[in-house]
C-alpha cells in the first residue's frame, strides 16, 4: 500500500508540474505583447484570444480549417479544425466559465486543458492527442460536460484525467460517443465524479466509476486499455430528421449509406468495444464490406457537419 500511495503522489506531482510549464511557456509567448484590445482569458498554442484575433484564430501559426471565439455567448467553434502543437497546449481554458466549445466536421487537437467549466457539444468529431508528445489528452479541473458529439482522447499516459479525484473535476458525458486511452497510467482517472447520461460504458464490460479510487477500474485495477462510451439505442433506423438511410439492416455483405448531407466521418465498431471503422469520409454516399464481421449487433456512429447519428446494425 504505501507503494501505491508513493506512486500514486507522483503521479499528481507529475501532473501538477506540467500544467505549469505550459503556463509559463504561455506568459513567455505573451509578454510583450502590450495591445489594447480586449483580453479573454482562453488561450490557443500560448496564444490569448482578443477582440483582435478571435473571428479568424487561425492567425496562430498551428491553427487551421475554421476556428473562431464569439465572446458574447462565450462560444469557440471549431470546424474541420486542426490544432497541433508539440509543446504548447491546443486549447486552454484557465478562467472563461460557461466556454462552449463546438464541433462541426472532423476536428483535431493535440491537447486540452480547463480550469473553468466547460462544454464540448457536437454534432461533430474531436480527435484529441495520440502523438508520442501528448502525455495527457484532456485534463481538466472544473466541470467538463461532452454533449451530442464524437471525442477520441488519446495520451501516452492519460486519457481523460484531473489532478487528483479532489479538485472539483467532474465529468459528465451526454448521448455521445467517447474513445479515451491512457497506456501508461489510465484511460479515465483521478476524477471527482463521473456521470453518464443516455449512455454507457460499451468496453471493457463490466468497467465502472469506482467513487474511492475515483478511476475507471475493472477487476480492481485501473483501465489503461481503451474505454469505449456510447450512446444507449436500440435495433432501429437512422432517425428520419437526419435524413439519413442505412440499407440493407440485418445486413450480410455491403452495407449501404446514404445522407442529403456530406458525411465527413463513419465509426464501426462491436459489442466488446473493438473498432472495425473509422475514418474521414467526404461524400453523401459510402459502402462498408460487412462480410467479413462476424454475426452480431453493430454500433454505427454517422458524422456530418450538422449531424451526428448513432444506431445498431445486425449483421447476418
Amino acid at each position: 500500500m504505501l507503494t501505491e500511495r508513493i506512486y500514486h503522489q507522483t503521479q499528481i506531482t507529475m501532473k501538477a508540474y506540467l500544467r505549469p510549464i505550459s503556463l509559463l511557456l504561455i506568459i513567455g509567448l505573451f509578454i510583450g505583447n502590450t495591445a489594447l484590445a480586449q483580453a479573454y482569458d482562453l488561450y490557443l498554442i500560448g496564444v490569448q484570444v482578443t477582440a483582435d484575433n478571435a473571428a479568424d484564430l487561425t492567425v496562430i501559426e498551428g491553427v487551421s480549417g475554421t476556428v473562431f471565439y464569439t465572446p458574447e455567448t462565450q462560444t469557440l467553434t471549431l470546424e474541420n479544425a486542426t490544432i497541433q502543437d508539440d509543446q504548447l497546449l491546443a486549447i486552454y481554458n484557465p478562467g472563461v466559465e460557461g466556454l462552449t466549445i463546438k464541433i462541426g466536421g472532423d476536428n483535431a487537437i493535440s491537447s486540452f486543458e480547463m480550469e473553468a467549466d466547460t462544454d464540448i457539444v457536437g454534432p461533430g468529431y474531436l480527435a484529441i492527442g495520440g502523438s508520442e508528445d501528448d502525455l495527457i489528452a484532456i485534463y481538466l479541473k472544473a466541470q467538463l460536460q461532452i454533449k451530442e458529439c464524437g471525442i477520441k482522447a488519446t495520451g501516452v499516459n492519460w486519457g481523460i484525467t484531473g489532478l487528483n479525484g479532489e479538485s472539483g473535476e467532474h465529468l459528465i458525458i451526454r448521448n455521445s460517443d467517447v474513445e479515451a486511452t491512457g497506456g501508461r497510467d489510465g484511460s479515465i482517472a483521478d476524477l471527482e465524479s463521473f456521470t453518464l447520461i443516455h449512455c454507457s460504458i460499451l468496453f471493457p464490460e463490466g468497467a465502472f466509476f469506482d467513487e474511492i479510487s475515483h478511476d475507471v477500474i475493472l477487476d480492481g485495477q485501473i483501465v489503461k486499455e481503451q474505454i469505449l462510451i456510447a450512446p444507449l439505442i436500440g435495433l432501429q433506423e437512422a432517425p428520419e430528421m437526419a435524413n439519413i438511410d442505412l440499407y440493407p439492416n440485418p445486413v450480410k455483405d455491403l452495407l449501404e449509406i446514404e445522407s442529403a448531407h456530406v458525411l465527413t466521418r463513419i465509426t464501426v465498431c462491436d459489442m466488446l468495444g473493438r473498432i472495425l471503422f473509422s475514418e474521414p469520409v467526404g461524400s453523401r454516399h459510402y459502402a462498408i464490406d460487412a462480410s467479413d464481421w462476424d454475426q452480431g449487433v453493430y454500433n454505427v456512429t454517422l458524422y456530418s457537419d450538422t449531424h451526428r447519428v448513432s444506431h445498431k446494425v445486425l449483421k447476418q
